[in-house]
């Protein structure tokens, strides 16, 4: 084997050598975060979906109890489905809410969870809507928690949190006062992911958004 010959192949060697690192921090650098932005955009987009449909899902029952517990069976349904479970993104918390924001001013209101508001509804200085209030918890595609400069960033080596609040106008005025399907099926689910306590009863409206 002649000396150019010998001199080729060590350079083949070489470059075999080099190959594997580059190659991982290819992986490490661009790879992997651009899978995770991804994972975390679709559940994101996933998530939004979702908060928009139980906030007209409570706009459209009857009162804030059927409201709460067909909200409450919808999102346990959907954080069931593949696309939820494929990107791992998990629902940690969701209320129902009533808002109510005066016309003139634009002072918001609200009340809830859980309770009823106490009549009369003043419908000439108030406009009423439902809030649903959704918390979310979604975990890195790829875990990069082991990769020194990337420990506790969210969406690559931490849970991504968030929160989604979605409003839609009360279609049924009189169920933030009593729910008539309440009273004639009492195997309504009044149960929130949130809380325990299954009871429901009357209080006033506060000032301000919901924390």
């Amino acid at each position: 084997m002649s000396a150019r010959e010998k001199h080729i192949q060590r350079l083949e060697k070489g470059s075999t050598a080099e190959f594997a690192p580059v190659l991982l921090v290819l992986f490490v650098i661009v790879l992997f975060p651009l899978i995770n932005f991804f994972g975390t955009a679709i559940g994101y987009a996933n998530a939004c979906a979702m908060s928009i449909r139980w906030a007209s899902i409570a706009a459209g029952a009857t009162g804030m109890e059927s409201g709460t517990a067909l909200v409450e069976r919808d999102s346990s349904r959907s954080m069931q489905t593949g696309l939820a479970s494929l990107v791992k993104l998990n629902l940690t918390s969701i209320r129902v809410y009533g808002i109510r924001t005066h016309i003139m001013n634009g002072s918001v209101e609200y009340i809830g969870p859980k309770k009823r508001a106490n009549p009369p509804l003043n419908t000439t200085d108030y406009v009423y809507e439902y809030m649903t209030k959704a918390e979310f918890e979604q975990q890195p595609f790829v875990s990069m928690s082991s990769v020194p400069g990337l420990v506790k960033i969210p969406g690559l080596s931490a849970p991504f949190k968030y929160t989604l609040s979605q409003m839609r106008a009360v279609e049924h005025l009189e169920g933030l006062i009593h729910d008539p399907v309440l009273a004639s099926n009492s195997s309504v689910s009044v149960d929130l992911i949130s809380d325990d306590s299954d009871s429901f009863d009357s209080g006033e409206w506060k000032t301000g958004w919901p924390p």
